[in-house]
């Protein structure tokens, strides 16, 4: 938005424009001598929104280049992943181990936990913690349980997200089965 200095200098301009504008398209040709000045002043102001119009349309084509994320940032109203709890090692006999995901979440309504397997082969999967995940205020633990059937080292990631979508940042962790 012009500044008021700057809005003045355009008006001062414009309206130069306008009285200039009848003996200009004299001479040129371009007009009949009988051009009034409201006239002129019709087409300088035309003239004039063109060119704030085509300013207006370059800066919105401007800000569509723009790259914007493809889905929200961890922030204030993503759950935030505090830490992990799993043991280090576990053995390879096929029962099952507890583990807990410890997060914040300000909307209380975190309704999917997901684990990719990046390393092993330990089972992926998603659920809805909905029913088993205790609240202390806006901190909540979601508790998973898990095993292994054979000797290997396993990385897995952890996301969260809540009900409007949103996602934490994801979380590593790792253990070996022995």
């Amino acid at each position: 938005m012009p500044t008021q200095s700057l809005r003045t200098a355009l008006h001062f301009a414009l309206l130069l424009a306008v009285l200039a504008a009848p003996s200009l398209a004299c001479l040129s040709g371009t007009a009949p001598p009988e051009t009034s000045l409201e006239e002129a002043f019709a087409a300088t102001e035309a003239a004039f929104n063109l060119s704030m119009t085509q300013a207006a349309i370059g800066a919105i084509q401007t800000a569509r280049a723009a790259p914007t994320p493809t889905s929200p940032s961890p922030g204030a109203h993503s759950p935030e992943i505090i830490s992990l709890d799993f043991p280090a090692s576990i053995p390879a006999s096929g029962a099952y181990f507890h583990g807990s995901i410890k997060f914040v979440d300000a909307g209380l309504d975190v309704n999917l936990v997901s684990i990719e397997t990046l390393e092993g082969s330990f089972a992926s999967g998603s659920w809805d913690p909905t029913s088993t995940t205790s609240w202390t205020g806006v901190i909540g633990v979601a508790p998973f349980d898990s095993r292994c059937t054979s000797p290997q080292s396993v990385r897995a990631r952890v996301i969260l997200k809540d009900a409007t979508g949103s996602a934490s940042a994801h979380a590593d962790f790792m253990f070996t089965c022995q």
